[in-house]
């Protein structure tokens, strides 16, 4: 999802089987900004908004099952 111009940007799902995705989006001083729970995801994409944000870099925490995946997100303005 980088680098999310003016504010919006789009997460993608590849999941080998359907599964509930617990995403977050948390800046730069670790605060949860977004967090929503995706139920029966697979191949889907999520956009959201950070357009009151200011421009920096982010944090996309995607969760399913057991793991936990990590990504940087560049907020440009």
């Amino acid at each position: 999802p980088n680098p999310a111009a003016d504010g919006i940007a789009v997460v993608s799902f590849n999941l080998p089987e359907k599964s509930t995705v617990a995403l977050d989006i948390i800046d730069p001083m670790g605060k949860v900004l977004i967090s929503e729970t995706l139920p029966d995801m697979l191949n889907q994409t999520f956009p959201f908004s950070l357009s009151d944000r200011s421009s920096g870099v982010y944090l996309v925490r995607v969760k399913t099952g057991d793991n936990v995946y990590f990504r940087r997100l560049i907020v440009m303005k």
